[in-house]
């Protein structure tokens, strides 16, 4: 999303917030609705912690953005390019919609009513058949700029007209709204919404949003988990939902598998660190370095076969620098919590590509013993691009497995289209799950952030942003997205992954560099 179009709204609007320059139609007046559970007790097992990533299984992941609708019409105002209208695309709108008659940026809507005659407002997304929600996020314009004033948020379940859940938008940002939207579930920014507290449906499932504004230009992604299963929320508060702030806010501390490794490396000298033998798994990787890692390669041999080759330091995230907060699979410093379960053997081998000496020491916790159902393999996947190019590849996997998380390490510039170095983040990242394509709003909006991360760096269970930073017309981001617990990716059959770079733009391209962790 374009920081030039906030500028030019930011002129346009004065120093006054929507209300000042256009009253809005009335906001249904019934009170908050938040019930005592939203969940059953199978969507809130899956925030039991990691171990279970390495596990097949069976659900499906859709998504429904505001994205780019094709032959949707240029904007009204001219920084966002007709191939880059992300803001304000929805399903359908009720007829008692509380929505500003004039829009900076009109709305545009797939359907020309909406089949449920219940629902009021703009509907965000529609799911068909049994599932449980596991992610929402959504900004707009007005939250980083404007006080917050009238919008609602419903979401209508199985067809029931009463709202399952109705609560003020600016309740949701915050996190005061209730326990559900508040962290780990919620971000508690003030800037966006990204929520992830598990609403199970058994048919149907509606995200609406009343009370819009002239100036609110919504950006919203919806993510849920599809399952054969029925579901129904319990009536009553979950004991579930207890361990799963523990685990999501804590992680549990695993033995050592063996006495840590210590080893110096001269140039150019490869070493043997470790060789465990299986059944086993590792939960955690931790490396404490004693001087400059940057040209230290690893190799991982998981039952006999390569899985990971890369830098050390990108296994952490670390290659630009090293993540400063904490999300589940990363700790401080370098520590990746991932669970890497091996039948016989899991060998690790380090190699100096550098010029000088260098010490590190590795220690792997864990414990005896694979998932009883069958594991996966985790594998790491690094992509670096460096010249101008359309697109970035992130991941490509043929066959059956499941995404856990994508860390990036990006740099572009300005160039003729923008003159702002961050830029190249209007690039969409695009899924291809199993022959079905979907895309995204932003890179920023991937990473759980809003507007070139105008809030700043942050941390939280599930994503990470930080060594945000521009020199001249530079600009550089480091960020990780973590698809753990609710928010997984599984595919069946294959999964492409990658990055727009810019809004169809590729000069802004300096170097994109990511790292992919996924099981198959």
């Amino acid at each position: 999303m374009s920081r030039p179009l906030l500028v030019l709204i930011g002129l346009l609007s004065g120093c006054s917030s929507p209300d000042a320059t256009e009253s809005r139609a009335p906001v249904d007046p019934r009170q908050t609705i938040v019930p005592a559970e939203l969940a059953d007790d199978a969507a809130l097992a899956r925030f039991s912690g990691l171990s279970s990533l390495a596990e097949p299984s069976a659900t499906k992941r859709a998504r429904q953005t505001s994205g780019q609708r094709p032959g949707g019409g240029p904007p009204t105002l001219t920084p966002v390019g007709t191939d880059n209208r992300d803001m304000n695309n929805f399903v359908c709108k009720s007829a008692d919609a509380a929505v500003a008659t004039e829009q900076v940026v009109p709305p545009v809507y797939d359907l020309p009513t909406c089949p449920e005659p219940y629902v009021r407002g703009v509907v965000l997304s529609r799911f068909e058949g049994a599932g449980e929600l596991s992610r929402l996020w959504m900004t707009a314009f007005s939250l980083p700029h404007f006080s917050f004033d009238d919008e609602m948020l419903r979401v209508y379940v199985d067809d029931d007209p009463t709202p399952r859940v109705q609560v003020p938008l600016a309740a949701v940002v915050d996190g005061s709204a209730g326990e559900v939207f508040a962290p780990p579930f919620g971000l508690a920014a003030k800037d966006r919404v990204a929520w992830r507290y598990p609403v199970v449906f058994g048919k149907k499932l509606l995200v609406a949003l009343d009370g819009l504004g002239p100036f609110d230009l919504y950006y919203h992604q919806t993510e849920v988990l599809l399952t054969d299963q029925p579901r129904e929320p319990s009536r009553f508060r979950l004991p579930a939902r207890d361990l799963a702030i523990e685990r999501t806010s804590h992680s549990a501390p695993a033995p050592p598998l063996g006495p840590p490794a210590t080893v110096t490396l001269a140039p150019g000298q490869t070493k043997g660190v470790a060789d465990l033998d299986g059944p086993a798994t590792i939960a955690t990787v931790l490396v404490e370095p004693a001087a400059d890692l940057t040209d230290v390669w690893l190799e991982l041999v998981t039952d006999g076969k390569t899985t990971a080759s890369l830098p050390l330091l990108d296994l952490f995230a670390a290659s630009a620098q090293a993540p400063p907060g904490r999300t589940l699979p990363l700790g401080p410093g370098l520590e990746l919590r991932l669970p890497i379960p091996f039948a016989a053997s899991s060998v690790w081998s380090l190699e100096n590509r550098g010029t000088s000496s260098t010490a590190l020491t590795l220690t792997l916790f864990g414990a005896a013993g694979v998932p009883p159902g069958g594991f996966r393999t985790l594998h790491v996947e690094v992509n670096e691009t460096k010249s101008a190019a359309a697109r970035h590849p992130i991941a490509t996997v043929q066959g059956a497995g499941r995404l856990a998380g994508v860390c990036l390490v990006l740099s572009g510039r300005a160039d003729a289209t923008s003159t702002d170095p961050f830029n190249f983040l209007e690039g969409d990242e695009r899924f291809t799950l199993d022959g079905v394509r979907s895309d995204g709003t932003g890179t920023e909006d991937y990473l759980d952030s809003a507007f070139y991360f105008i809030g700043g760096a942050f941390a939280s269970p599930f994503a990470a942003a930080w060594g945000i930073s521009s020199q001249g017309p530079v600009g550089r981001v480091a960020g990780c997205r973590w698809h753990v617990q609710n928010d997984v990716v599984d595919f069946e059959h294959g999964l492409e992954l990658e990055l727009e770079v810019g809004a169809a733009a590729p000069t802004v391209l300096d170097r994109y560099r990511s790292v992919a962790y996924v099981y198959r």
